[in-house]
């Protein structure tokens, strides 16, 4: 039978000691892999990339560009041909430029504002990405 009745509390004494520490051990152990994985997907996000490349099915000549930088593009690109409003979302969220509890509160209008800015910096990033074709 499975229920409160079969459950015994800890005591203080020198068992709940050791769970405790074994614990805080396993807690320390899970953060230290997750910030190992944070730092790893930055270093390769930031990796140079420059020559020929396919970016959304089309061959592209980068220079001198981020992994972070295309997948951005991507996104963008993404979102102008097939009109998946959840893909610059995603980068809005990303960069602060909506949150979601600003999102309730702001009219249609403003959010619309918000999402061609991105548009905006985005374009003028393209632009000057370095030799880009």
């Amino acid at each position: 039978m499975s229920g409160n009745n079969n459950l015994t509390p800890f005591t203080p004494g020198e068992r709940a000691k050791k769970c405790g520490k074994k614990g805080g051990e396993k807690s320390g152990e899970a953060r230290r892999e997750r910030k190992a994985l944070r730092d790893e997907i930055a270093e390769i996000l930031s990796t140079s990339v420059s020559g020929m490349i396919c970016v959304n099915g089309k061959i592209r000549e980068v220079n001198n560009r981020t992994l972070q930088n295309l997948g951005v593009l991507s996104t963008v690109e993404n979102w102008i041909e097939t009109g998946n409003h959840k893909a610059i979302r995603t980068i809005a969220e990303i960069t602060g430029e909506l949150k979601p509890k600003e999102e309730e509160q702001n009219s249609e209008s403003q959010r619309v504002e918000n999402i061609l800015v991105l548009i905006r910096t985005a374009a003028e990033t393209a632009e000057d990405g370095n030799g880009d074709k």
